[in-house]
């Protein structure tokens, strides 16, 4: 911190120095276009070297890079500004810090849902003198994720309830 008071001289206040390494998270920023999910998102660099005084890199709770995937329909890669973020999810103001990297790039993958039913049926035999008169179950159904071709095969779900000496 420097200040003039009006004598013409500075005064400084001098602060350690501290470099640690952060793992960079990504944050989608909007939604995918429907029938879409993110099934795996990866950043290069992962991790950052990040020097400032020693008191700001004690603030530092996270660093994410925003990452917009509104309306997106299949896998991507986009280059993107790492953030800094204190642990009330406020902005470290990043001219007091040095970066290994003032850019990262992040590659989204991208595959079609299908939402299909699950169908439960009962295997084995009850306890003696008992029947099996239904079984309920939820959800009924599930969303699913996958290569196309993979989900055009894919038209339920179907489990077995074991009743077995139930």
């Amino acid at each position: 911190k420097k200040t003039d008071d009006g004598t013409g001289m500075m005064m400084l206040a001098l602060e350690e120095s501290d470099t640690q390494n952060f793992a960079v998270s990504v944050v989608p920023d909007g939604s995918v276009a429907d029938g879409y999910c993110i099934t795996e998102s990866q950043v290069s660099p992962n991790l950052l070297t990040i020097t400032g005084s020693k008191t700001q890199i004690g603030r530092i709770a996270k660093i994410a890079v925003l990452v917009n995937v509104d309306g997106a329909t299949g896998s991507f890669v986009q280059s993107g500004t790492p953030i800094v973020y204190d642990a009330n999810g406020n902005v470290i103001e990043g001219s007091k810090l040095s970066l290994s990297a003032e850019q990262v790039q992040v590659s989204m993958t991208l595959l079609p849902t299908k939402q299909i039913q699950i169908n439960v049926t009962e295997n084995g035999t009850p306890f003696y003198n008992y029947d099996c008169t239904g079984i309920e179950y939820a959800p009924n159904s599930v969303v699913i994720a996958g290569k196309k071709e993979d989900l055009e095969k894919i038209s339920q779900l179907d489990l077995q309830c074991n009743i077995n000496n139930a």
